[in-house]
């Protein structure tokens, strides 16, 4: 019934949009968690997602690659696989929702870096660090989940080789770049200015017409008038608006 609003005559965006971006914009920290345990990896330095695994592609980095993973003494997989996580497959019957749901496998992965930063390792271009236990060290740990075990190597792997590749440049990681709001549609902005004024002058709706009530709409006609004015030049369809809105001066 919404959709069917005139009101989304005269907007860029149909109601279908402007409901999914305000679900966006309030669940966006709930996307962003899910995005960074569930999704492709991101390049730290424009936030963007990395493509994804492919067998007969190199690496990005010349890095020689098994089967998602790089064979070195300092990176440690442990891998689980062909696992449908209980909670998803339940709101997956619970919802109806159509289609296979496929397995994912579970990687998880601990690289040891050393711990000071004047270590050669940090100035040059290699990931592999074979060095004895007793050298200072430290260890981070990324996971990821994928729908095949070689996309759950892969994607690990390369988070952990944006996250070094961060701390050598001295980067701030920057995030997968969101949506553009429809919340600045002027034409709902223009809808906000008239039905703040309903709300804040509720007397003016229950009484006989007067000199004081005639000022009243007026004002509401004149600054309506004035918005739609400046908003013209940027879309024809706004001088319609103000018949849709049908505010009219009694005399």
């Amino acid at each position: 019934m919404a959709e069917q609003d005139p009101l989304y005559l005269f907007t860029a965006h149909s109601f279908r949009d402007i409901a999914s971006n305000n679900f966006h914009e309030s669940l966006s920290p709930l996307f962003a968690y899910l995005e960074s345990i569930y999704g492709p990896p991101c390049g730290y330095k424009y936030g963007e997602p990395i493509s994804e695994y492919q067998y007969d592609a190199e690496s990005r980095y010349k890095i020689p690659l098994v089967e998602g993973r790089i064979e070195a003494g300092n990176f440690k997989y442990d891998i689980q696989g062909q696992n449908k996580l209980p909670r998803i497959e339940l709101l997956h019957g619970d919802l109806g929702m159509t289609g296979e749901m496929k397995p994912l496998n579970f990687c998880s992965l601990t690289v040891r870096v050393p711990a000071e930063d004047t270590h050669e390792f940090w100035r040059n271009g290699r990931y592999t660090w074979d060095s004895p236990e007793v050298e200072p060290h430290c260890t981070f740990t990324v996971a990821k989940w994928g729908t095949t075990t070689n996309e759950a190597y892969w994607r690990t792997t390369f988070s952990a080789l944006e996250r070094i590749g961060c701390i050598r440049e001295n980067v701030t990681p920057k995030r997968p770049s969101n949506a553009p709001s429809t919340s600045n549609c002027q034409a709902l902005q223009l809808g906000g200015v008239l039905n703040h004024k309903f709300k804040n002058s509720k007397d003016m709706f229950n009484r006989p017409m007067d000199l004081e009530l005639e000022e009243f709409w007026k004002g509401v006609y004149d600054e309506l008038s004035q918005r739609i004015d400046i908003l013209r030049g940027a879309d024809s369809k706004f001088q319609y608006l103000l018949e849709y809105y049908q505010v009219y001066i009694r005399v």
